[in-house]
């Protein structure tokens, strides 16, 4: 034994149920992080091995594009994933938008284009950088 669980299925579909709470990804299908109406939003982007890994993510529309805090900084998978491919696709309120130049910033530099309680989360977490993904053919 591995110590891990065995996957349920639906009686006879043959399909493991979705167990995460979201309801799905935006067209992908549901109400969750890139839905219409959605704040939340998810990236696409092209993995290492060539996956195409989901992340959810809180973008800010910016006149550079939009931005993306991360707590953990540019060294989670998902950040070097996009910098290193130098695009992805943004879900966000039902529509894909392609990015490409991503670059990491200094936060500070969009700290006003945050909302209040973003702005209070960054400073209580010491969220210092951003990646901000330019809109593809801008």
């Amino acid at each position: 034994m591995t110590g891990r669980e065995p996957r349920a299925t639906d009686a006879g579909s043959g399909e493991v149920p979705d167990r995460s709470g979201g309801g799905g990804v935006g067209p992908h299908g549901g109400t969750g992080p890139g839905a219409p109406g959605q704040a939340d939003g998810i990236i696409e982007q092209i993995g290492r091995t060539f996956r195409t890994p989901v992340t959810p993510v809180t973008p800010v529309a910016t006149v550079e594009g939009f931005v993306v805090a991360s707590r953990y900084g540019p060294t989670t998978d998902w950040m070097r994933n996009v910098l290193a491919a130098r695009s992805a696709t943004l879900v966000l309120d039902g529509e894909m938008i392609d990015v490409d130049r991503p670059h990491v910033r200094l936060l500070t530099d969009f700290r006003t284009a945050l909302n209040a309680g973003s702005r209070v989360a960054t400073r209580v977490f010491g969220v210092r950088s951003c990646l901000v993904l330019p809109c593809a053919g801008t």
